[in-house]
This record gives structure tokens, sequence and C-alpha cells, in this order.
């Protein structure tokens, strides 16, 4: 078995029962401001722990703080390359634009 083709390792730790301070304010404001990047990635380890989320790929863009420069850009999944990372980004900004579930 080559070394692409072996399955990631498994996580010990399960964040099923992990909720953050951040997380549920955000939930009650519906506020971005109310949370951390940190709370919004625990919260969606919890939803993927509990079986809320069944995802087959993420994409995570991060800014630095202090940093001018472009954003960070990560994805992983089996759904796909980067054509599909970008598209589900062009997805979701047309949903904030619109309003829009589509």
């Amino acid at each position: 078995m080559s070394e692409d083709s072996k399955p990631a390792p498994k996580l010990n730790k399960d964040f099923t029962n992990i909720y953050t301070v951040g997380g549920q304010r955000s939930d009650a404001t519906g506020s971005a401001n109310d949370w951390t990047p940190r709370d919004a990635l625990l919260d969606t380890l919890q939803l993927i722990d509990s079986g809320k989320l069944d995802i087959s790929k993420i994409v995570i863009i991060c800014k630095e703080k202090g940093n001018p420069g472009l954003p960070g850009f990560s994805s992983a999944g089996d759904d796909g390359g980067l054509l599909t990372s970008v598209g589900m980004v062009a997805a979701v900004l047309h949903k904030l634009n619109t309003n829009s579930e589509t």
C-alpha cells in the first residue's frame, strides 16, 4: 500500500459533547462576531462527531491577525479537487448575497 492510499489515522478525541460559550452566544444572536474561529472549528467537529453533519469535503479559509496578505486556504475530502472547492466557495458567496438556499 502506498503512502497516498493509506487511510488517515483516527483521532482519539470525540467532540460529540463539546459546546463553546461563543457558539451558544452566536446561535442566540445570529452574529458571527459572537464567536471565535476556534469556536467555529469546534462547533463543526461537534456536528460531525454527533452525526448531525456528514461531510465529504471541507474548505477552510483563514486570515491571520496582522497579516494584510491574502487569506490562507485549505481543502480536504474525496469530492473533487480544487475546482470543486472553488465552486463551493462561489455557492456560499451566492447564498450570502442573495439569501438563497441554491
